[in-house]
């Protein structure tokens, strides 16, 4: 079911969520506004615990205005207005679709053409898409960021150079599934450069930056990194991390790199792993913690 507040009057299916965080209806706070006449609120959904169930689940049963200062909601309202996802598509990087807050529709079937529009039309890249529907100039206001602090990072990473580095736009990912996430990797360089400064960020000694390397392996690909498609610099940056990792007390640790890198289960792709990695590869594979993986069982 549904909730929606009450923003203005129009029809409630006029009203358009602006800038969102995830693929989700509605969790935590978001501002709603009107295309017909540009009113808007904030708001948060209104939950209660679901009667006999031991998970401890809940549920919507209404939203609850947030209380804002103009100035705040001013701002969180002059951001682009998602389209909603079709059938199978989420609010991501690859598919949010946006219309300026400026616009006004008439009624519901002028507001569904533009969407089908704007989809038809959509750019590649998030930012694109982002910029081309306007973003705010201004900083946010005092307050933002207390309730809506993943639009106050989506406008700093907008903020940032073309020439930023790597590493800049590596930390803004970190863990992330936000707006600001996807301007920073739809900002990464090319697949081999990049592999280059994960490669140099698995070899320094702070846990810090090896985590942020580890972190943001799936930039180089679209789904989960093999060990045979690692680029020469970063298997060899995996290697010498293994190493570092050796003895009892890194199991853990050395059980999450390994995870990264998927090794091979069938044997001849052990074989060419091994091949690529040099004599020590036995040394740095072959520990007890992995042997149901060695006989073909998946990591767990």
């Amino acid at each position: 079911m549904s909730f929606e507040p009450d923003v203005c009057g129009c029809p409630r299916p006029l009203l358009r969520r602006c800038l969102a965080a995830e693929n989700l209806h509605g969790v935590g706070q978001r501002v709603m506004a009107c295309m017909s006449c540009g009113a808007s609120a904030a708001v948060r959904d209104r939950l209660e615990d679901i009667p006999d169930d031991e998970r401890g689940c809940q549920r919507v049963v209404g939203v609850d205005t947030v209380p804002l200062s103009a100035a705040v909601l001013a701002w969180l309202s002059s951001w682009p207005r998602l389209v909603p996802p079709s059938a199978g598509e989420f609010w991501d990087a690859n598919h949010s679709t946006f219309l300026p807050a400026s616009l006004r529709v008439a009624d519901e079937a002028e507001l569904a053409q533009l969407e089908q529009q704007a989809k038809d039309q959509r750019l590649a890249k998030y930012e694109a898409r982002l910029r081309a529907a306007g973003v705010p100039a201004e900083p946010p206001p005092p307050g933002t960021e207390a309730l809506f602090s993943f639009v106050v990072r989506a406008w700093q990473t907008l903020q940032l150079p073309p020439d930023t580095e790597p590493e800049v736009l590596l930390g803004r990912m970190k863990g992330l599934n936000e707006p600001s996430a996807w301007i920073a990797a739809g900002r990464l360089p090319p697949r081999a450069e990049l592999a280059h400064e994960l490669a140099e960020l698995l070899a320094r000694p702070s846990d810090t930056e090896r985590d942020l390397a580890l972190w943001n392996l799936e930039s180089l690909r679209s789904t989960p990194l093999g060990a045979l498609q690692l680029p020469d610099p970063l298997l060899a940056a995996f290697a010498n991390l293994l190493r570092s990792l050796a003895g009892e007390e890194k199991i853990r640790e050395r059980r999450l790199v390994l995870r990264w890198l998927q090794q091979p289960r069938d044997e001849p792709d052990r074989l060419a792993l091994r091949q690529r990695l040099g004599a020590d590869a036995d040394a740095l594979f072959d520990t007890d913690p992995f042997a149901p993986h060695r006989a073909g069982k998946p990591f767990r």
